[in-house]
């Protein structure tokens, strides 16, 4: 939807086109991260973007800053460090077995794991609804467009789950 006091400082010509643009896109960013935030909570606030600029160069703070958060949001909650690196063991079979070259078997075993994920927030709340979000969040932006570079996008989401994996030996009870 566009933005009516944008619109009317254009007609007015107080902005320029390229001004006009940018609160456009300001105010979708802002709508998509409300969504964001009622369909993945407190998790979605972590991500900023898993690139930069749109050219697949690889946001460094998945792998630090982000992972922390992260396994912050697990903490006061039943979750082990050896319940996590289990779901890590399904990532890291994916991977070995070349899974991940199918995007629709990818998607299948992903899914599932999701609903593994929400079967163990259900049994005596196993893992925190965070974790699930987690995951939700991770997976979907995986498949989110059409590209091709599901791949890419698997291999990073595996490097970054093994740093919330390493994060939490320490963070959380064993």
């Amino acid at each position: 939807m566009s933005n009516p006091f944008a619109d009317a400082f254009k007609d007015a010509g107080l902005i320029d086109k390229k001004e006009h643009q940018q609160i456009q896109n300001q105010d979708k960013n802002q709508a998509e991260q409300k969504k964001n935030q009622v369909k993945y909570g407190k998790i979605a606030s972590f991500y900023k973007d898993w690139f930069f600029n749109n050219d697949w160069e690889v946001n460094p703070e998945l792998f630090d800053t982000i992972a922390n958060q992260v396994v912050d949001s697990f903490e006061k909650s039943k979750l082990t460090s050896t319940k996590l690196r289990q779901y890590y063991d399904i990532v890291n079979w994916l991977y070995h077995t070349k899974v991940f070259e199918s995007k629709w078997k990818l998607k299948t075993e992903l899914f599932m794991m999701i609903a593994k994920a929400n079967y163990d927030y259900g049994r005596k709340q196993v893992v925190p609804l965070s974790f699930v979000q987690f995951l939700k969040f991770n997976i979907d932006n995986l498949f989110i467009k059409s590209d091709k570079k599901h791949k890419d996008k698997f291999i990073i989401f595996k490097k970054h789950m093994e740093a919330v994996v390493a994060y939490s030996k320490w963070k959380l009870k064993n």
